[in-house]
């Protein structure tokens, strides 16, 4: 650090400061941007739950409408069959046999009506002279001192959805059997009974709705961890207990102000509500759902992908700034200045292509949320982090130069459409090599390994780097399958100004086994029909 920061307050080397500027210019927008778009994948993901819990509740809400709707039809078409209208009208005129015989058909046509849906529990019929008929008593005796049955005998009790107290509707086995504490009101439905010529009511039929099985209409509903719903009637009182301990009191006269999201705090967080009125049902459906549950699922992953982007950009930091030092420690001032303008160049580069290929994965991601495709957004996230974590294990070699050289050799063979095989080993934090010389020598046989596959297929390309230790020495081995080195060309290849390539010098291997043999390596060629392997040989003790 502090030789680093010595080159930093250096005047001389112009160009090092630059690219510290440079590197802060490139790298702290980076992480910016990473955080920007996190939080608005986040706001995706939320936006995309909240939009199916909202599909969920309409469905939902559809189903308990199309079950009202099914009991209404039901009710009416009973209600106009001539058996069952003649005889409640002309009840009172039959002989005490006939009524008896009345009453056996009703109790089968009552039975009929209840089997015919699994959401009446009972049902029974009163006509306009006082007169009963049900296949169990179960009317409360206080039934007939409440308001509904006053307006039924008065015939002003419209038809259609009405709620009753439990004290005031059923006798103790039926009040049992439905349980006040769980279903704090009654509802039933009642249709109009007409005579015959269909002119004037004689009675009414009354259904009383089986709560346990019309609750399973909505309370199976899977909004997401910690959701729940309910059903209130339009006065705002809940048609059952259950679920609604998590509708406080206190702000229940505010959620059901309008139909759209809306966040209170519930039970100490943040909670979502949303209420959706019913059509053929006299009520609303309400979900609510705790905030933090609705991006859960994807926290984990984002956070995981941030980190490993982070340690990427750390080390590509780390890299350049090793590289700054390599600069500053070169032979000669002419090698320096040549060699820095070069590597300024593939850094800008560089740096332009990561940045690039970190916004690319990002805005897939939030393009996959954005369509709706919220499972596929987490199995890309997580391929990303499982490459960046291979990536990781793979490079831990030790020493930070190596590792970014093998981190950049798969970056551009990942570019390249190249496979890419790299073995390594964990080395000593200190060789008895100049760092810098090893670094340039393994630069430049991987650099000479992409050049020379440039020409063929991708499909056919491979390249391998291998780091092990072989009779007291580190060997690092660098090879590729394409093309075969000539015969010819072998004995020549380190020889200083020979060159196969159009462009070039002939100084790279020259350069490599100079540097190399200056600290009593080697460096060695094999070309077998597995390709061309370069062998660079470090002893362990000088």
């Amino acid at each position: 650090m502090k030789k680093i920061l010595h080159l930093i307050k250096d005047k001389r080397p112009l160009q090092v400061r630059l690219l510290v500027l440079f590197l802060i210019l490139i790298y702290l927008p980076i992480l910016f941007n990473v955080f920007f778009i996190q939080r608005q994948t986040l706001n995706a993901v939320k936006d995309d739950k909240l939009m199916n819990m909202e599909a969920s509740l309409e469905n939902t809400g559809t189903s308990i409408d199309q079950a009202a709707e099914d009991i209404a039809q039901l009710l009416e078409d009973r209600s106009n069959q001539p058996g069952i209208q003649k005889g409640v009208e002309d009840y009172s005129l039959l002989p005490e046999q006939a009524r008896e015989n009345f009453h056996g058909y009703m109790e089968r046509q009552l039975s009929d009506i209840e089997n015919a849906s699994p959401y009446l529990a009972h049902s029974s019929v009163f006509s306009l002279e006082g007169d009963h008929f049900a296949g169990e008593d179960i009317w409360h005796e206080n039934f007939t001192e409440s308001p509904l049955y006053q307006d039924m005998m008065a015939e002003a009790l419209a038809e259609g959805w009405h709620f009753l107290p439990p004290e005031e509707a059923f006798t103790s086995s039926y009040h049992e059997e439905t349980s006040s504490e769980d279903f704090p009101h009654t509802f039933l439905y009642v249709q109009s009974l007409e005579n015959l010529e269909g002119t004037s009511p004689v009675g009414y039929v009354v259904s009383v709705i089986h709560q346990e099985s019309f609750q399973e209409l909505y309370q199976n509903v899977f909004l997401g961890e910690g959701g729940s719903l309910a059903l209130w009637s339009r006065d705002n009182q809940p048609l059952s207990r259950d679920g609604v301990e998590s509708f406080p009191s206190e702000i229940q006269g505010r959620v059901f102000e309008n139909q759209d999201f809306q966040t209170f705090d519930a039970e100490g967080e943040p909670t979502v509500f949303y209420q959706l009125s019913l059509d053929s049902f006299p009520g609303q459906l309400t979900a609510r759902i705790p905030e933090a549950s609705l991006t859960q699922s994807i926290e984990g992953p984002l956070r995981l992908n941030l980190y490993l982007m982070i340690f990427i950009s750390t080390l590509i930091s780390i890299w350049i700034l090793v590289e700054i030092i390599i600069i500053s420690n070169m032979a000669t001032e002419k090698e320096k200045a040549h060699y820095r303008l070069t590597l300024s160049e593939e850094l800008n580069e560089k740096l332009r292509m990561y940045k690039h290929d970190f916004s690319n994965h990002l805005q897939i991601i939030q393009g996959l949320i954005h369509l709706g495709h919220s499972d596929r957004a987490l199995k890309y996230l997580n391929k990303i982090s499982g490459q960046g974590k291979m990536i990781y294990d793979t490079y831990e070699i030790g020493i930070p130069e190596l590792e970014v050289v093998m981190y950049d050799a798969y970056m551009q063979g990942k570019e390249q459409g190249i496979e890419v095989n790299i073995q390594t080993m964990e080395l000593p934090s200190t060789l008895p090599i100049n760092i810098y010389d090893l670094v340039k020598g393994l630069t430049n046989l991987i650099k000479n390994a992409f050049e020379a596959m440039e020409a063929y297929p991708e499909k056919d390309r491979s390249l391998s780097i291998e780091i092990f230790e072989e009779n007291k020495a580190y060997v690092f081995k660098v090879s590729n399958n394409l093309p075969l080195i000539p015969s010819e060309d072998r004995e020549r290849i380190f020889e200083k100004g020979f060159t196969t390539k159009k462009k070039g010098d002939g100084f790279g291997l020259y350069m490599v086994r100079s540097l190399i043999e200056k600290h009593q390596g080697t460096v060695d060629l094999i070309v077998n029909d597995g390709g061309n392997h370069f062998y660079l040989r470090i002893p362990k003790e000088k």
